[in-house]
């Protein structure tokens, strides 16, 4: 029997994130439901639309920007610099160990026979450059967004630091960060209007996604203006306004084409606004759902449940997999939650613990 699942507490863990995170990942396993075995083809297309993983990535790299500028933030504000080398390391730490475990059985199930992933797509899931080119289905599809956070983590810090963000006039930071957001905005414009998508600019290019990472960390170095200006006002009411403009910008990209090219864009700052007026101590019901233990297991296990979901996916695997009860649409999830269990507390929990304390992943002081 496996020990008790005991999510790991970080000092100054900031509230209602992991509310975030199983937003986000509910989302994703939702729609990725329609790729699974014996799932109805008439349902495809609405069930899609309803349950967008698209918006579900967008929430976590929305997230990934928000809480990787906090504490980068705070390294800052604590040692006076940050330490690129130990940053890399913890982001190591938090990523490889789970994530090559399940290359390491996706390499296993190719060998056996039972799955197929091209030499390109294995040069690519280990070179996280996954998210460029083409998209193609298969065992490995799902680690583009993966790719683009690992290419995230490579340029925030060097790009927060060129732009004086840690400084006390973040004037220079704040347009900066705007300017990278609008990337994606015309990436998408030149995808759709001027040219087919290449490989840079391909549907699940890292520039088609800037918007959300950038708005992200500016949610985070404008956090305290942000929350002046919010006051009292209550967390529940915001989501709901908050919440209603995403659903109606979502109707508006599911209906015309060219509102896909400005409303990831829209998006973005609802979706950062949300999530620092969830992260005030407030009280109400919306912070404590977002806090509840069913929320916080969900997000502690997310990033587990991201890696492992595809394995039980017959749209992703292969249809060799369709007949078996695991992959079917009615079940599929109890197998992706029992893997998920197992791999946080055998492989990701021991390295978040490493994490907190290798003299490695610590930053130094200037």
């Amino acid at each position: 029997m496996s020990p008790p699942f005991t999510p790991v507490s970080y000092p100054g863990r900031i509230a209602s994130l992991d509310g975030w995170r199983a937003i986000a990942i509910g989302l994703v396993l939702l729609s990725h439901t329609a790729f699974a075995g014996g799932f109805p083809a008439r349902l495809t297309d609405w069930w899609l639309t309803v349950f967008n993983g698209d918006l579900g990535v967008r929430v976590f790299f929305v997230l990934s920007g928000f809480l990787i500028t906090s504490l980068l933030e705070r390294e800052h504000a604590r040692t006076g610099t940050l330490d690129l080398r130990a940053f890399i390391v913890r982001r190591a730490l938090r990523i490889w160990p789970v994530y090559f475990a399940c290359l390491a059985v996706i390499a296993a199930c190719q060998l056996a026979g039972w799955t197929t992933e091209s030499p390109e797509h294995w040069l690519q899931v280990l070179t996280f450059t996954r998210s460029f080119g083409a998209s193609a289905v298969g065992p490995t599809v799902h680690f583009w967004s993966l790719a683009v956070e690992e290419q995230f983590y490579i340029f925030a810090p060097l790009t927060l630091l060129r732009l004086d963000a840690f400084s006390a006039d973040r004037r220079k930071a704040m347009l900066g960060l705007a300017v990278v957001a609008l990337v994606a905005p015309l990436t998408r414009f030149a995808a759709l209007e001027l040219f087919a998508d290449g490989a840079l600019i391909g549907p699940r290019s890292i520039f088609r996604y800037s918007d959300a990472l950038a708005v992200g960390c500016l949610a985070a170095l404008g956090r305290a203006q942000v929350e002046r200006a919010l006051g009292a006002r209550s967390t529940a009411l915001v989501l709901a306004l908050g919440t209603s403009l995403v659903v109606g910008l979502e109707w508006l990209a599911a209906h015309f084409e060219r509102a896909a090219i400005v409303v990831p864009t829209l998006e973005a700052p609802l979706l950062a606004l949300m999530m620092v007026a969830s992260a005030r101590a407030l009280p109400g019901a919306a912070p404590r759902v977002l806090n509840s233990r069913v929320a916080a297991r969900l997000g502690v296990l997310s990033y587990s449940l991201y890696v492992w979901h595809g394995l039980f996916l017959v749209g992703f695997m292969g249809p060799g997999f369709g007949a078996h009860l695991p992959w079917h649409y009615r079940a599929w999830f109890l197998g992706v939650f029992l893997v998920a269990n197992v791999s946080y507390v055998a492989i990701e929990r021991p390295f978040l613990r490493l994490k907190d304390t290798w003299r490695l992943a610590q930053p130094r002081a200037r």
